[in-house]
């Protein structure tokens, strides 16, 4: 694994640009962040209102103020530590990056090297899937109390997935099943599988 702060870095194994590939499809990076911003204000707003509703409950009970502060902190390294733990080899792997493009309020994780499609979309839902389970349990199974403070938690992290659903709907719009994705910077591309299979 290795970490990068900025764009997303260009492959150091390939370069799809200049193969046999088929580039998606897809925004600039700023027209990307514009658009997940603007696909998560609802959720945003709606979060505001939860927060206004318990904000006398978070004074009366300041350990529920603590665990929401420790959610917000430790939410967005989690979600990229599932990400990363969901591709081959996980944090072992050398062809791993990990990064975060502060220009763009984006974190990323990428892996440098060809991978199957739907191992690409099984990264890309696997935070939403792990954090949605955790937190409707605790809405479903915790005390009255805490109950908002789980859907509010939801909320917040729903919105942050929406970039990795924008992400999965162009790969499955556009990107047949049998197919290996690599990207090269921001650019994202795909052929299809050579001999049935990909090893990384």
């Amino acid at each position: 694994m290795r970490f990068a702060i900025g764009p997303i870095p260009s492959s150091s194994r390939v370069s799809p640009s200049n193969e046999d590939w088929t580039p998606l499809r897809e925004p600039s990076s700023g027209t990307f962040s514009i658009q997940v911003l603007l696909l998560s204000l609802p959720l945003l707003v709606f979060s505001i209102w939860i927060l206004l509703q318990i904000k006398g409950n978070l004074r009366s009970h300041p350990v529920q103020l603590v665990v929401l502060l420790s959610f917000f902190g430790l939410m967005v390294p989690v979600h990229e530590l599932i990400h990363a733990f969901a591709y081959p080899g996980g944090l072992r792997s050398k062809h791993l990056v990990v990064g975060a493009w502060l220009q763009r309020g984006l974190c990323y994780v990428v892996f440098d090297f060809p991978l199957r499609r739907n191992r690409i979309l099984l990264m890309l839902i696997a935070p939403f899937f792990v954090f949605s389970i955790s937190l409707v349990a605790v809405i479903w199974l915790a005390p009255t109390e805490w109950r908002m403070l789980g859907m509010l938690a939801l909320l917040i992290h729903t919105a942050t997935c929406f970039g990795d659903f924008l992400t999965m709907s162009r790969m499955l719009s556009q990107v047949p099943p049998e197919s290996l994705v690599q990207n090269d910077g921001w650019l994202t591309c795909w052929m299809p599988l050579p001999n049935g299979e990909a090893k990384a």
